[in-house]
């Protein structure tokens, strides 16, 4: 379990059964009987710090340093002082096996230019935008007709825009997975990450942890409105 879920890991808590879908971020403290001790949970839009009552059960999406951007249900258990205040959050081993073997992770909305290169002569090379990014692969809008096959693999070149300000040009070799119709002029070609070296995968994770954010904050105060 401990190669999943790390000490030092950031998760965004999400409460159920509440009039206003408030998010809250902390970080993993400790991990023991399979609980997570977290520090207090701060308000993402707030910034201030909170109270979750014993027995709240919340979506807990995690940004794991090894495996990537994943979520899983968890429930409040009670409060302990260590070196800092923490909050213990129960969980299941099994539920996030199984979420980690099918690569589960979270998809987020996201526009970014994307130039994609043929490995053989099937195409000419060409640039487009993603429709979603994931730390396992990306879907990107192609033009039809769009003739593919499955299983063919590109090498694809991605702009992450960054929280501060930096560009991250990442380079992955790719694998068709499906292709899905729009409408008469565009599809959107579903790709998943064939190698994907470890500093690539950071930054992958990192870009879809801040977008995650920022679409949970449009959101928030679109509904607020």
């Amino acid at each position: 379990m401990i190669s999943l879920i790390n000490v030092g890991d950031e998760i965004i808590l999400t409460p159920y059964f509440t009039d206003n879908e408030e998010k809250y971020k902390c970080e993993i403290i400790a991990i023991c009987d399979q609980q997570l001790h977290v520090s207090y949970p701060v308000n993402i839009e707030t910034n201030k710090t909170t109270f979750l009552l014993e027995g709240t059960q919340a979506k807990c999406m995690v940004l794991s340093k090894r495996e990537g951007l994943f979520s899983f249900d968890c429930e409040v258990t009670g409060r302990e002082k260590k070196n800092i205040p923490v909050i213990k959050l129960s969980y299941s081993d099994k539920e996030i096996m199984v979420k980690m073997q099918k690569r589960e992770f979270v998809r987020v909305d996201a526009a970014v230019d994307v130039a994609v290169h043929p490995i053989g002569n099937q195409f000419a090379p060409f640039v487009t935008v993603t429709e979603d990014i994931s730390a396992g692969g990306i879907a990107i809008r192609v033009k039809n007709p769009f003739s593919y096959l499955a299983g063919m693999s590109f090498i694809t070149w991605l702009v992450l825009p960054m929280k501060d300000g930096q560009f991250h040009y990442v380079k992955t070799e790719c694998e068709v997975v499906r292709l899905r119709a729009v409408n008469e002029l565009k599809s959107v070609l579903s790709l998943k990450f064939k190698t994907v070296p470890s500093d690539v995968r950071q930054k992958l994770i990192r870009f879809c942890f801040e977008r995650q954010l920022t679409l949970m904050k449009k959101r928030d105060n679109h509904i607020a409105k």
